[in-house]
């Protein structure tokens, strides 16, 4: 901003479009009640956001694309690369590190990083195709 200038948002040059869903995607998270929700909880900790469903717990569990064990199906990362955000599909450790925890407790053992992730790595990532504006 410069000078008397009115402030110029550019969340939609430097934010990607939510991830593209198949019909098929959106028909079973309406049918099984989900709600999409971008978890921004660990960007003081790591330079990443997370797109997900989170179903009822009444829904079914599981599924290819089930992470933790707090009825959630992953859609895509959103990783800030000094620029702007990326999709990605995985994401390395260190981009999406675990909520610190109390001493003598079980590192990633907490809420919401209990349970198998599948999209989190040891080593590095790569980015996925994404369409947007």
């Amino acid at each position: 901003m410069r000078g008397d200038a009115a402030p110029l948002d550019v969340t939609a040059e430097a934010m990607p479009a939510m991830p593209p869903l198949t019909e098929a995607d959106r028909a079973r998270q309406l049918a099984r009640e989900g709600r999409i929700t971008l978890d921004h909880s660990k960007l003081q900790y790591g330079p990443a956001m997370r797109w997900f469903v989170q179903y009822p717990e009444t829904a079914q569990k599981g599924g290819p694309r089930a992470f933790s064990d707090w009825n959630r199906e992953h859609l895509a990362f959103v990783v800030w690369t000094g620029d702007r955000f990326e999709l990605r599909e995985k994401v390395p450790r260190s981009q999406w590190p675990c909520d610190p925890v109390a001493p003598g407790d079980r590192a990633c053992g907490g809420f919401p990083d209990s349970g198998p992730d599948l999209f989190v790595t040891a080593g590095s990532s790569a980015p996925m195709a994404a369409s947007g504006p």
